[in-house]
């Protein structure tokens, strides 16, 4: 098998394994990060940038996109994930030219049995994150509740 298979074999084993999306979970659900916005003639930029590290990992993400009014018509400007343990980089994503997968970095190895777990942890802060979101909506929903029902009996002395 020539060089260039075994790359493709290799960028195909990545995406197998998720490790991009993994990456990008532990990056927002266990690291520290921002998210920013700004408008540029009519449009806005968008731009987000998350980072993780422990004494092994050091997992960053960043995007940054352009989108008119709602996230539908989003173009992407540019999107890198990195993943490194014990300061080598063993994984690197950066926006796909042509029909390209954007992989430019997999080193299989020892480090993706910690990664799996870290990503489990992602995934339950990530649930847990969106069960409070939900319990917060259902909350204000009920307190909005009240109130119109309180202001309705008010209006009419009921």
């Amino acid at each position: 098998m020539d060089l260039e298979a075994l790359v493709k074999e290799r960028k195909k084993e990545a995406e197998d394994k998720q490790i991009l999306l993994k990456a990008n979970m532990i990056a927002k659900y266990l690291g520290q990060g921002s998210e920013e916005s700004s408008w540029k003639n009519k449009e806005r930029i968008r731009s987000e940038s998350w980072n993780y590290s422990d004494d092994y990992f050091l997992i960053s993400y960043e995007c940054k996109y352009q989108d008119y009014h709602d996230f539908d018509s989003a173009k992407l400007i540019n999107n890198t994930v990195s993943v490194k343990y014990r300061g080598n980089t063993v994984f690197h994503y950066q926006n796909p030219a042509n029909n390209d997968s954007g992989i430019d970095c997999h080193v299989p190895g020892v480090w993706e049995n910690d990664f799996n777990k870290l990503y489990q942890k992602a995934n339950e802060a990530n649930r847990r994150k969106r069960a409070e979101e939900i319990s917060k909506k259902e909350e204000i929903e009920r307190k909005n509740k009240e109130i119109s029902e309180s202001e309705l009996r008010r209006r009419f002395g009921l």
